[in-house]
């Protein structure tokens, strides 16, 4: 993955000192977070409303602590649980994109890999039937079959456990 522009992986989701109690992500050794997860919209039902005094523009506080100083209704614990369970499974999701990437570019090659043995026997010189089947046997039952499959099934489970 050296042509990769993102951040090298693996990533976490954890909460970090400072950025307040929402799972950030965190890319492995480093203690600044790439992202942090947020609430959406439905968490705060009543957001309090502010004018800019220089510019006039009206804007939106979006935090618990200014809308429950404003009075303003906030989302039941049900609803507040249930959107902290999908936000967590939002952070796990993107926490484990690197590793995604790596096991879909692995499952990706054995594919290509798959097609060129196929390509290579249907051509007028190509191999014959019993080295096609050798070949395709050997990278479908093989050691890189194997491990591209290892590398998305635990990259599927970070992401989904």
């Amino acid at each position: 993955m050296s042509n990769t522009k993102h951040t090298a992986g693996p990533w976490i989701a954890k909460p970090v000192y400072g950025w307040g109690d929402k799972p950030c992500i965190v890319a492995a050794g480093k203690s600044r977070p790439l992202a942090q997860t947020i609430m959406p919209q439905e968490y705060y039902t009543d957001y309090p409303k502010r004018t800019d005094s220089k510019t006039g523009e009206v804007f939106t506080i979006c935090s618990t602590a200014a809308a429950i100083e404003a009075g303003n209704y906030i989302a039941t614990d049900e609803i507040c649980a249930s959107l902290e369970a999908e936000n967590d499974a939002n952070a796990k999701l993107i926490a484990a994109a690197p590793e995604l990437l790596e096991g879909g570019s692995a499952q990706t090659e054995i594919i290509e890999s798959a097609q060129r043995i196929l390509t290579l026997h249907l051509l007028p010189d190509g191999i014959g039937e019993t080295e096609c089947i050798s070949q395709l046997l050997e990278l479908l039952d093989g050691h890189r079959q194997r491990d591209a499959k290892a590398k998305w099934d635990s990259a599927f489970s970070k992401a989904t456990n």
